[in-house]
């Protein structure tokens, strides 16, 4: 029966049980559990936005090559191919990322505040 107990105080060796609260450990937990929930939630709401921005630019994409089909089929009737309209569609890309996302945040920094 001794051995299924563990051990227990021994005023002749204070120092081989170790006393513990039980509030302490459930205060540890409580932040753990609500670092953990916060944690999960950003990474969620990231991945979220990043999904949704992704489709946004493929959507973009998709409707940029869907308005220029008549002037890709002109570039390929006059000899294009199909690498010089990629790197096309890529440069203009790289050329409204490059300026137009900084122009925007400019001007969005720039504008007077709403009113109701």
């Amino acid at each position: 029966m001794r051995a299924k107990l563990g051990r227990t105080a021994n005023p002749e060796h204070p120092n081989e049980v170790r006393v513990e609260r039980p509030s302490d450990a459930l205060r540890v937990k409580e932040a753990s559990d609500h670092t953990f929930t916060t944690l999960l939630l950003g990474l969620g709401l990231g991945a979220v936005a990043l999904l949704v921005g992704g489709v946004g630019v493929a959507n973009t994409v998709v409707i940029s090559v869907l308005e220029r089909c008549g002037e890709i089929g002109w570039r390929r009737a006059l000899g294009a191919t199909e690498g010089q309209i990629r790197v096309q569609f890529l440069t203009g890309g790289s050329y409204c990322r490059c300026w137009a996302g900084p122009a925007a945040s400019c001007s969005a920094s720039r504008s007077p505040p709403a009113t109701r």
